[in-house]
C-alpha cells in the first residue's frame, strides 16, 4: 500500500467513526482536496458512492427487511428521492460495536443498517405478517387452527387428506358450517402433530371428509377417545364433493354454492375452499349428475359461483355466476375479488406459491381470501394487496425460505405499511443536502409523512 493509499484509508475510517452522515460529505470533500492527486482517492469514493442510496451521505448498508431487532435511532429526510415527489425518510437501525458510523444512534450504539420510506415512518409496522416458512399442508392447517383457536376447547374437529388438494379443500370448506378447526393428515397414518393438536383442543368428535384415510387413521383416532363420523367416503374429490354437499345443504339450507370446474379451475381449488369456508356454502367439483342433484334438491340454489377458465361454464348451473380467468394466478385474484364483493372481510389474507393448491388449502381456513404469488417475488398478489391494503390487517405466507425470501417479505412490509418502497428512486449523491429531522419528529412513529 502506498503512503497516499494508507492516508486515504486511515482518514476514511476515522471520519466514518466520528462523524454523522450529514457532515460526512463535507468532510470527505476536504479530504479529496488534500489527496486529489492520489490514484486511490477516486476508487475509495467511487466505492462509497456506489454503496450509498439517494439521500444518504454515509456508507452504512440497507437493512434486508424493515425489521430491526436491536434499537431504532432517528431519521433524516431527503428531497428528490421519491417518484411521487414525497419526502424520503431514511432511518437508522442501531446496535453496539458495528463497523459503521455513529449516525443518529443512541449513545453506545452505531448504525447497523438503514431503512427507507417514501410514505409512513419506516420504523413502525402496523400490519402483521406471519412467515410460515413451510409449504406442508399439515403444518399450515395446524398454524390456522392454532391461530383461530389459541385457547378454547373445541369438541368437534374436521379431518381431511393432506395429499389431495380437492379433498383437503373440501374438509376446509366446512370450517364455518361445523364451527370447528380443520386438520389435515397423510392418509396412511395419523400425523403425530395432528394427534397432539386434537389433545390440545380437547376434541371428542372428528368429522372425516375423505374415503382415503386408512383404517389405521380411524383406529388411532378411536384409541385417543375420539368418536369418528365419516361425511364422505369417496376417494375421488368429485363424488366426495357431492357427498359433502348433500350433507351441508341438508344441514344449513344454503341457497348459494361454489363449483370448481376441472382444468384451470381445479388449480385454485384451495382458494375456492377459502371462499366456501368463509361463507359456509357447499364446495362442489365438476359438472356431474350428482353435483347437479346437490344444486337442485330439495330446492334449487339461487346462485352458483362457477370457477373456471371459460365464463360460459356458468350457464350450465342454476343461477350461474362466472368467476373466470385464463390462468391460475388471475383466477385466484378473481376468486378473492368475488369474496370481498360477497362480504368476506379482507382483514386476514393468505398467500401461497402459485401452483401449490395444497398449500392454499392448508391456509383456506383463515376466513379470508388466499392469493397466489410467484416464488421469489410478490407477482400475482401485489396489485390485489395494494388495492385492498387499507382493510388487510394481517397476512399468512406459505412457502419455503427460498420461495418467500427477504426481498418479497420486504416488499410486502412496505406495501401493507405504506412505506412505498416501490416509489424510491435515485442513487448516492442525489437528494442532497439532506434535512435534519426536527426533535419532535424523532420519536418512533413521529416521522413526517
Amino acid at each position: 500500500m502506498s503512503p497516499v493509499e494508507g492516508l486515504v484509508e486511515r482518514l476514511a475510517r476515522g471520519l466514518a467513526g466520528r462523524t454523522t452522515r450529514r457532515s460526512f460529505l463535507a468532510q470527505a470533500g476536504r479530504v479529496a482536496v488534500v489527496v486529489a492527486s492520489g490514484s486511490a482517492m477516486s476508487l475509495v469514493f467511487e466505492e462509497q458512492a456506489m454503496a450509498r442510496v439517494c439521500g444518504q451521505s454515509g456508507v452504512s448498508p440497507k437493512c434486508a427487511t424493515y425489521d430491526c431487532a436491536d434499537t431504532w435511532g432517528w431519521c433524516w429526510y431527503a428531497k428528490g428521492c421519491c417518484a411521487d415527489g414525497a419526502l424520503k425518510k431514511i432511518c437508522d437501525c442501531c446496535a453496539p460495536n458495528t463497523p459503521n458510523p455513529v449516525g443518529y444512534c443512541p449513545s453506545g450504539t452505531r448504525v447497523k443498517c438503514i431503512v427507507e420510506s417514501c410514505g409512513a415512518d419506516p420504523r413502525v409496522q402496523t400490519k402483521a405478517i406471519h412467515r410460515a416458512r413451510a409449504d406442508d399442508p399439515v403444518e399450515l392447517a395446524l398454524l390456522v387452527a392454532r391461530t383461530r383457536v389459541p385457547h378454547a376447547t373445541k369438541p368437534v374437529a374436521i379431518l381431511g387428506d393432506a395429499s389431495s388438494p380437492g379433498l383437503a379443500a373440501l374438509a376446509v370448506s366446512l370450517t364455518k358450517v361445523a364451527d370447528a378447526p380443520v386438520l389435515l393428515t397423510a392418509p396412511q397414518v395419523l400425523d403425530p402433530r395432528v394427534a397432539d393438536e386434537l389433545q390440545r383442543l380437547g376434541t371428542e368428535f372428528v368429522l372425516i371428509v375423505s374415503g382415503t384415510l386408512s383404517p389405521a387413521v380411524h383406529a388411532a383416532l378411536r384409541a385417543q377417545g375420539q368418536q369418528v363420523t365419516v361425511l364422505a367416503d369417496a376417494t375421488d374429490p368429485i363424488p366426495a364433493s357431492a357427498q359433502v354437499g348433500v350433507w351441508q345443504r341438508a344441514t344449513t339450507g344454503a341457497r348459494s354454492a361454489i363449483v370448481v370446474m376441472p382444468g384451470v379451475g381445479y388449480q385454485v381449488v384451495g382458494n375456492a375452499g377459502a371462499f366456501a369456508a368463509a361463507k359456509g356454502w357447499p364446495l362442489l367439483i365438476g359438472d356431474t349428475p350428482e353435483v347437479q342433484t346437490v344444486l337442485t334438491s330439495p330446492d334449487p340454489v339461487r346462485r352458483t359461483f362457477v370457477i373456471s377458465d371459460d365464463p360460459t361454464d356458468a350457464n350450465r348451473f342454476p343461477g350461474g355466476v362466472a368467476i373466470a380467468a385464463a390462468n391460475a394466478r388471475a383466477l385466484a385474484i378473481a376468486v378473492a375479488d368475488t369474496m370481498v364483493d360477497q362480504g368476506v372481510s379482507g382483514d386476514t389474507v393468505g398467500l401461497a406459491v402459485a401452483g401449490d393448491a395444497l398449500a392454499a388449502a392448508g391456509l383456506a381456513g383463515l376466513g379470508g381470501p388466499v392469493l397466489s404469488y410467484r416464488a421469489g417475488s410478490l407477482d400475482g398478489a401485489w396489485d390485489w394487496l395494494h388495492r385492498h391494503r387499507t382493510s388487510v390487517q394481517r397476512t399468512f405466507v406459505a412457502g419455503s425460505s427460498e420461495a418467500f425470501a427477504d426481498q418479497p417479505y420486504y416488499e410486502l412490509q412496505s406495501l401493507l405499511n405504506e412505506f412505498e418502497a416501490h416509489l424510491l428512486r435515485g442513487t448516492g449523491g442525489e437528494g442532497l443536502p439532506v434535512i435534519s429531522q426536527p426533535y419532535d419528529e424523532r420519536p418512533v412513529g413521529k416521522a413526517r409523512r
